[in-house]
């Protein structure tokens, strides 16, 4: 698992960008993140159940949305026990699922909710306004790269087992097998 777990390693705030289709069909989506005072995006996959409730929270569409949603909930219930969501850290990607830790401040005390699923997260960064940060490690190692106008990299790591077996199948059809077997092979340490 690629992870922070250094205490004392520089902390990166970001910003929630934008939210681009994933694939041809939308059936996963990219949450693309921007380094406050730099030039580098974080991306995090979102599938169905992550990304309709965060298409709601940032006016994106109302179509196919609970009544409530689980950030509102969520939002609701700091709300009555005075909790305050001070940051969300990006901790560790792993298997393309983005984890992250939930900062949390109740009077004087501070306490984390370990290894949420960063994409949930997504929606309560902006239902309750509370920052967003990762190491500088870790936004190093995790990166997309722009390749181009719409072209970008992203470690193996970071992509979703559905982009994997794409990219395999169509490095098999190039015959690009030196490509084709770092995929599998990361397609199979996942198994």
């Amino acid at each position: 698992m690629d992870n922070d777990s250094s205490d004392k390693q520089v902390i990166r705030r970001l910003s929630f960008m934008a939210v681009v289709p994933g694939n041809t069909n939308a059936t996963i989506y990219l949450a693309i993140l921007r380094e406050v005072d730099g030039e580098r995006f974080f991306p995090i996959w979102l599938n169905r159940p992550d990304f309709t409730p965060l298409f709601e929270n940032v006016g994106l569409t109302r179509q196919n949305v609970l009544p409530m949603s689980m950030a509102n909930m969520f939002k609701g219930l700091c709300h009555s026990f005075a909790i305050r969501i001070k940051e969300i850290r990006i901790c560790a990607v792993r298997a393309g699922i983005t984890y992250c830790h939930l900062i949390c401040e109740q009077g004087n005390n501070l306490k984390t909710i370990t290894f949420c699923n960063a994409a949930q997260a997504l929606s309560l960064y902006v239902k309750m306004s509370c920052s967003i940060t990762i190491s500088e490690t870790l936004l190093e190692k995790q990166q997309m790269n722009y390749q181009g106008e719409r072209d970008f990299s992203m470690p193996l790591n970071a992509l979703c087992d559905e982009l994997l077996e794409r990219a395999l199948n169509e490095a098999i059809k190039k015959e690009s097998y030196e490509e084709a077997s770092r995929l599998r092979d990361e397609l199979n340490k996942r198994k």
